[in-house]
């Protein structure tokens, strides 16, 4: 990907985050529950405990803290993200909350 291409993404996942701050939205979801719903199906592959899924592109790490709140599974969700804001997001959040 060029230099341009990235930022560009970078700078409209910024301004969407300006927009709706810690929501679905900010991420380009259409609403909380298209979000949680796939949520849901990515739970039900076949996610075990002691298993590993790395959440490329986590956004505010939603999908582990939905994971986390279901107790379902003990697996590691490390996450990645490039967005600097979304990783200030991530970072006061683990601070505050011992994680996302």
């Amino acid at each position: 990907m060029k230099k341009a291409q990235r930022q560009r993404i970078v700078d409209r996942h910024r301004d969407s985050c300006t927009r709706y701050g810690h929501h679905a939205k900010a991420l380009y979801w259409s609403s909380q529950e298209i979000q949680e719903l796939r949520f849901q199906v990515l739970a039900e592959i076949g996610i075990k405990s002691g298993d590993s899924v790395l959440d490329v592109g986590c956004g505010f790490a939603d999908f582990k803290s939905w994971m986390k709140a279901r107790k379902k599974t003990e697996a590691s969700l490390p996450q990645s993200e490039e967005n600097y804001r979304l990783l200030t997001e991530l970072s006061v959040r683990s601070l505050v909350y011992g994680g996302p």
